[in-house]
């Protein structure tokens, strides 16, 4: 039985996948971590986005009030926690944010540079007059600029289409009419 090797891995895909698990330990280490449909996104939202000064204030009036805690079915101590998370965890958002966009643009940079010089190798190999290079870059050629997809699109040969035949008709006689005579008479 032949045995058919493996290939090695791909050392880019690997790091990947280690910096994917250590981004899904970090999801798994934030408590509540997860998404939400939109319907309840939009019921949220407007809650959401109270300033932190309201909700101290009411965290206060709550520590005054046992009343006001336990008809709201609130304390003061949540308030101030979620206070606390917001912003320790959106500071943390905002990092990965930037590290997305520096990420996104480390990776058009390095595939800018190579795909430049791509292009260049492109030029260069319809520039070759050595007959033998040229001859077996033929192939590769023609690959290279169908791939690039750059230059006039062949045309299409046009289809003419074929109009569906026609029954033949048979002549009909139909009576004349007489003339219309206006109302009135002549004058």
């Amino acid at each position: 039985m032949t045995t058919i090797p493996l290939e090695p891995p791909n050392p880019h895909e690997v790091a990947v996948l280690n910096h994917i698990a250590q981004l899904r330990l970090i999801q798994d280490s934030i408590a509540g971590y997860g998404f939400i449909g939109g319907n309840r996104r939009r019921s949220l939202s407007a809650s959401a986005a109270v300033p932190d000064r309201f909700l101290e204030a009411v965290a206060a009036a709550l520590d005054a009030s046992l009343h006001l805690a336990t008809s709201s079915k609130v304390t003061g101590a949540q308030l101030r926690d979620v206070i606390a998370f917001a912003r320790a965890f959106t500071s943390l958002a905002d990092e990965l944010e930037i590290v997305a966009r520096g990420l996104r643009q480390t990776i058009a940079v390095r595939r800018g540079e190579l795909a430049r010089l791509a292009l260049r190798a492109y030029r260069v190999a319809k520039s070759l007059d050595l007959p033998s290079e040229a001859e077996q870059l033929v192939p590769h050629i023609k690959e290279m600029k169908r791939t690039l997809g750059r230059g006039r699109p062949s045309k299409p040969v046009p289809v003419v289409p074929v109009p569906p035949p026609v029954p033949p008709t048979t002549p009909t006689t139909t009576a004349a009419e007489p003339p219309a005579t206006k109302a009135g008479g002549d004058r």
